[in-house]
């Protein structure tokens, strides 16, 4: 009585059980074609690379911000507390030395906010070559000028192939590259300024107070007081 039902589970067991073979031989191929295909290994480099130069633009960030935050403190120490004293006339062996010192502040703080000061406006770029392909459309300074539908119809050529996308990605990687590279040479100006001015102004203060400022005091030791 059983028998045709029978049958007719089993042939539909066995259905199941090849349809799952094929599935996970399918689900195998396709794991093995992924890890030998060199498409994952160029997404994770242009990915790490990216995310390796957006960091290093902010340390270089954060290092101008330090150097400013220092400076400002200094420039407002020198303001409450030394330049107060140079009213006096027997103080005025240290103008020079807080001159000094406060030049090259104030010279390191303009260069870390030059540092640190974004460039967006790129209109030349798209104005005069927008019909090239060497130009980074995916970076906002050089699209935000651009109509909308000639913004979409490079975004449309950019995607007809892989080819095309690589060598996008490959010019913000370069061009970040290059802002990098002037961002930390400038940087790099700056911690200079900053460094010399602290030894000359060390310098100063340690010349003046030797030679001046041991003077002033001889002579006030040796003025005899007023009578009354």
């Amino acid at each position: 009585n059983w028998q045709e039902r029978k049958e007719d589970n089993i042939l539909s067991l066995i259905s199941r059980l090849q349809k799952a073979e094929k599935t996970e031989k399918k689900e195998i191929l396709k794991a093995r074609l992924k890890d030998e295909s060199p498409q994952r290994a160029i997404q994770s480099l242009y990915r790490i690379e990216l995310r390796n130069h957006i960091k290093l633009s902010d340390i270089a960030d954060t290092k101008a911000n330090i150097l400013l935050s220092v400076n400002a403190i200094i420039i407002s120490l020198l303001l409450a507390n030394l330049l107060p004293k140079l009213d006096s006339p027997s103080n005025s062996y240290l103008i020079y030395p807080t001159v000094i010192f406060v030049l090259f502040s104030i010279a390191s703080m303009i260069m870390s906010v030059l540092a640190t000061r974004p460039k967006v406006d790129n209109a030349e770029v798209v104005e005069n070559d927008i019909n090239k392909k060497d130009t980074n459309y995916l970076f906002f300074g050089n699209f935000h000028t651009m109509e909308i539908k000639d913004f979409k119809a490079k975004l449309r050529d950019i995607i007809k192939s892989k080819e095309s996308i690589y060598d996008s990605l490959s010019m913000d990687l370069y061009y970040l590259g290059k802002v990098l590279q002037e961002k930390y040479r400038l940087l790099r100006w700056t911690y200079t300024v900053f460094l010399v001015g602290i030894i000359l102004s060390v310098i100063a203060f340690g010349f003046a107070l030797k030679y001046y400022g041991m003077e002033d005091e001889l002579l006030d030791a040796v003025t005899p007081l007023p009578k009354e």
